[in-house]
């Protein structure tokens, strides 16, 4: 079952963690709430834009970075925000490696940062690049060589002198090939670990990696983004071993098979994503954000949880099993968010004020809570029907 909840609020970001029920989202004034269905928690607060939010691999740690160049992480279970300082402009990368013991940084002027991570969050500078133009793109390998003296995989930078550089956390940070424009979007297939980058004319180059760091172009596409693409929001994710889909803005999501050349089209409903739709993979249409302008979507908890940011509220949707009890020959079982059906020798339908998320039933009483409030109701089974 999928429940929804709406948090009010002037937000301009959100990131929802991989494997966790966690949210967090940003507002323009500085401050970072940490969202549930239960409403919105200020954890921290400062003067300056948060730029960026990102939720560790694993642990329960929020990496923020703002627009005077602070870095910092906040730990959920220790509720403090401890801060790195390294930069002094506005942050466009935030990057945690695949382990999360490792998290580069990199700002408009090509300050590029490589901090280590502990076990409690404590943030170390352990390398620093200055590179040319702004860095913009940072991808880690998925592959870690056991023969590196590194504890992190080494990673891709991109940004808009269309220069893609390879770099470890080591103080190792080399050229490895330019495209035609400005570096817009990273992906890795997970066939071949080659590197897919995407440019701002649009060019799409497949790109391989030898084992002492040199990058071959393999494949370059001309990608078809329509008329007039928006490069601004270019987006693009891996769908299947060597399938991306992509979409520059407008009503067209494309499907791109890189082996084979071979591309189709999921076409959005009329206003698409910018009039409250979430679309889902198989064209299922849900239309439950009350007409308002969609400005970007989140999923997270191994799928099991939707954060949808709009121009006032974010929207929350939550897988939720279905909890059920029983008594002798007396069970319950929750029908809805807030309903449930007692089947005795009759059936009882009751309306809770709370959303349920457990149950227990005895003869004439059943409890129900949300983890905050329990409620308790008397019940009669009443006669058998007939």
């Amino acid at each position: 079952m999928w429940q929804d909840s709406i948090v009010l609020g002037d937000y301009v970001d959100i990131c929802c963690h991989q494997i966790l029920p966690l949210v967090a989202s940003a507002t323009p004034d500085g401050k970072i709430d940490l969202l549930s269905d239960d409403g919105a928690k200020t954890c921290i607060r400062k003067d300056s834009t948060p730029c960026i939010l990102k939720w560790h691999p694993q642990k329960r740690f929020l990496a923020v970075s703002w627009s005077s160049g602070v870095v910092g992480i906040w730990c959920e279970q220790e509720q403090i925000f401890r801060e790195g300082n390294a930069h002094s402009m506005e942050i466009l990368v935030l990057e945690w490696s695949p382990s999360g013991n490792r998290l580069v940084s990199a700002d408009i002027d090509g300050q590029v940062v490589v901090w280590k991570v502990d076990a409690r969050g404590r943030l170390l500078s352990i390398c620093q690049y200055r590179l040319k133009g702004a860095i913009r793109n940072c991808l880690f390998q998925k592959i870690f060589l056991p023969e590196s003296k590194s504890e992190s995989p080494p990673f891709f930078l991109g940004g808009s002198n269309g220069i893609v550089y390879y770099a470890d956390d080591m103080g190792h940070c080399s050229e490895g090939t330019q495209v035609s424009g400005e570096v817009v979007a990273f992906e890795m297939l997970e066939s071949t670990s080659a590197l897919i980058v995407i440019d701002s004319d649009m060019n799409l180059y497949e790109i391989s990696l030898s084992i002492d760091g040199k990058m071959n172009l393999e494949k370059q596409v001309k990608l078809s983004v329509g008329s007039r693409p928006n490069k601004s929001v270019f987006q693009i994710i891996l769908v299947a071993p060597n399938t991306i889909a992509y979409a520059s803005g407008g009503h067209i999501i494309r499907i791109l098979d890189i082996t084979n050349e071979e591309s189709e089209n999921l076409a959005l409903p009329e206003g698409g994503t910018d009039s409250g739709f979430a679309v889902m993979w198989k064209l299922h249409v849900e239309n439950g954000l009350e007409n308002e302008i969609s400005v970007s979507w989140e999923v997270g908890n191994e799928g099991k949880l939707m954060a949808v940011l709009t121009k006032s509220f974010v929207k929350l949707f939550t897988e939720q099993s279905l909890s059920w009890s029983y008594s002798g020959d007396i069970t319950a079982i929750q029908v809805g968010p807030t309903k449930l059906t007692i089947i005795a020798k009759t059936y009882i339908d009751i309306s809770t004020s709370i959303r349920i998320r457990g149950i227990s039933l005895s003869t004439g009483y059943i409890v129900v809570w949300n983890g905050q409030l329990a409620e308790v109701y008397e019940y009669n089974p009443g006669p058998n029907p007939g």
